[in-house]
């Protein structure tokens, strides 16, 4: 800890860049609203800590305990929480993509942004994201993960376990202990490289393709009406009061859903 950067936050100073607060007692601190950008903060204790609004972009939270925390539409980008302590804390709408929650605890943590949210294509609220995070090892006992993004997250030993999964988006994520299976998942006897193409842009409009139906045109239908909610719900219009990075995230995700569904409106044709 520096003791010069421990004085500012007590102070209530709100510019908190690159400052060292390691291994320090920080409970109950108001860091409403804070840049804490490249912050150190590991080893410290901070349970009941306001981190609300709060940007902790590339900070160093690991071994950190959070309990009962609020960091509510917080942005943690790239953030390393590696074996930190979030039990019962709030991270509604937080942003925690391509961070390092390796061996991190959020039993009982609300992620689901309240109020609404994204389910099966409909819904006007933006939920919690960790696309790109590594969860290796973390523990998400009985979490409430409806409508998260966990896109592209590493899943490796991930405990679920009671978690409510409602609508969350694993699309594309990478779990181990399901690698031996993949083959078997994904390429099934009867299936062609063609097909293992079709599910991976179907899984892109969060499709299941054993669940769609075998009809040629009725399965066009229920594209075509998925890609029409999801375009919708993504509309890089519909970010634009949620900041540059959730608005960056729907212009990449409105990308993918129109190149999946192009892929999918050729397939349909030949079939």
């Amino acid at each position: 800890m520096n003791e010069d950067d421990y004085n500012r936050a007590l102070s209530g100073d709100k510019n908190l860049s690159g400052v060292d607060l390691s291994n320090v007692d920080l409970s109950g601190f108001d860091f409403s609203e804070a840049n804490l950008t490249g912050a150190n903060l590991r080893e410290s204790r901070m349970v009941g800590t306001n981190f609300r609004y709060a940007d902790l972009t590339d900070a160093d939270l690991s071994n950190v305990n959070l309990f009962n925390s609020v960091l509510v539409e917080s942005k943690l980008y790239r953030v390393n929480l590696n074996g930190a302590n979030l039990t019962g804390s709030f991270l509604n709408g937080a942003d925690l993509s391509y961070a390092n929650l390796t061996g991190a605890n959020f039993t009982e943590c609300s992620l689901a942004k309240t109020g609404g949210g994204y389910a099966h294509g409909a819904g006007s609220q933006f939920g919690f994201t960790i696309d790109g995070a590594r969860l290796s090892y973390a523990k998400l006992t009985k979490t409430n993960l409806t409508n998260a993004d966990l896109s592209r997250t590493y899943l490796d030993h991930t405990d679920f376990s009671n978690a409510i999964t409602e609508g969350t988006d694993f699309s594309h994520a990478w779990v181990e202990n399901e690698e031996e299976n993949a083959e078997e998942k994904y390429d099934d006897k009867e299936d062609d490289g063609k097909h293992d193409e079709l599910r991976d842009y179907l899984n892109i409009l969060q499709i299941d393709y054993e669940e769609l139906s075998k009809n040629k045109s009725e399965a066009w239908n229920e594209i075509k009406k998925q890609y029409r909610e999801l375009i919708a719900f993504y509309h890089p219009d519909q970010f634009e009061s949620k900041g540059q990075m959730k608005k960056e995230y729907a212009e990449k995700k409105t990308k993918e859903l129109n190149l999946a569904f192009e892929q999918l409106e050729t397939y349909y044709e030949k079939m």
